[in-house]
C-alpha cells in the first residue's frame, strides 16, 4: 500500500507554495546562468535554453531537429559507444562526464556535463536534463598529450 500525506493546516499549504516558488526561482537562476539542454528518453533534443543555443551555435528551430549523437559528432567509430552511454544516461546511471562535443558549425566544445533523468511515476525516464559547462580552451583534453608545444 502506498502512503500519502494529507495537508492538514494552512501553514503546510503555505510551505508547499513556498517550496514551489523556491524551486521555480532555482530553475530561473539555472536557466539564466547555465547551458541547459532537454532530451527525450530516446536522446532527441526537445528544448535548449539561449545559453546552450549560443554554445552549440544552433537556432531554436534547428536544435530540436538534433539528437544527443549530433552533439557527439556522429563519429561512426564512436557511435556504438555513444549509444551505450546514452542508454546509461536515459536509465539514470550516468550523471557526470567531461568530453568533446561538436557545435552546429563543427567547432569542438569541450564540456563538463551533468545529466539528470526526470522520471515518470512508473520509474521510466520522461526527459533528461543536461547541464553543459563549457571548459573552453583552458581544459586539458586527452589529445593534448600528443600535441608538441
Amino acid at each position: 500500500m502506498g502512503s500519502f500525506s494529507v495537508v492538514t493546516s494552512e501553514s503546510e499549504l503555505d510551505r508547499g507554495q513556498s517550496n514551489r516558488i523556491e524551486r521555480r526561482g532555482l530553475m530561473d537562476a539555472l536557466d539564466a546562468s547555465q547551458n541547459l539542454v532537454w532530451f527525450d528518453a530516446n536522446g532527441m533534443i526537445v528544448d535548449a535554453n539561449p545559453n546552450a543555443l549560443r554554445l552549440f551555435e544552433y537556432s531554436d528551430e534547428d536544435i530540436v531537429k538534433q539528437d544527443y549523437f549530433a552533439l557527439c559528432g556522429n563519429n561512426p567509430r564512436q557511435l556504438m559507444a555513444d549509444k551505450r552511454q546514452w542508454g546509461r544516461i536515459a536509465s539514470g546511471e550516468v550523471n557526470h562526464m567531461e568530453r568533446s562535443y561538436v557545435s552546429c558549425h563543427g567547432r569542438e566544445v569541450w564540456a563538463s556535463v551533468n545529466f539528470a533523468a526526470i522520471k515518470n511515476e512508473n520509474g521510466s525516464t520522461r526527459r533528461v536534463l543536461a547541464l553543459f559547462i563549457d571548459m573552453g580552451k583552458f581544459a586539458w583534453k586527452p589529445n593534448d598529450a600528443a600535441r608538441p608545444y
